[in-house]
């Protein structure tokens, strides 16, 4: 049982790294951009895309909804399969691996470093771990009966 959490563990790291780094419209730039501004971050991406483009609004959404479930799968390995209970440690690291990520993508020159990933990364797994913790409150309950 260990190899297969394990090799599900990789295999997870795996696709996140080549979401984050290689996916197709990540592009190496010749500038290194920064957007360390929520507010502005987020009125830029609203002003700069049109609502009657289905390309844009389908590119924004999934960019949001991208960020918001790239780490929930991340607190759920960490509490199944290695049996971490600490949820602030769970969520904690999670929050350092996304800042990890930004940073790595400006160094790299691979998309945007925006605090508005690590914010939304922050939200997925946040919502792991409050889901997870759902889970576990009604399992109880059930046990109990």
């Amino acid at each position: 049982m260990k190899v297969v959490k394990f090799v599900i563990s990789l295999v997870y790291f795996f696709l996140l790294v080549y979401a984050v780094f290689f996916i197709g419209r990540r592009r190496h730039q010749e500038a290194r951009y920064v957007i360390l501004n929520p507010v502005q971050g987020i009125a830029g991406q609203l002003k700069a895309f049109k609502l009657d483009e289905k390309g844009d609004a389908l590119n924004y959404f999934s960019n949001l909804l991208g960020n918001i479930a790239l780490l929930v799968p991340y607190t759920f390995i960490l509490i199944v399969f290695y049996n971490y209970k600490n949820y602030r440690l769970v969520f904690l690291s999670a929050v350092l691996i996304s800042i990890c990520i930004e940073v790595l993508q400006y160094i790299f020159q691979v998309g945007v470093a925006d605090i508005n990933d690590v914010i939304f990364n922050s939200l997925g797994a946040l919502a792991g771990v409050f889901i997870f913790s759902k889970f576990e409150k009604m399992k109880l309950q059930i046990s109990r009966q």
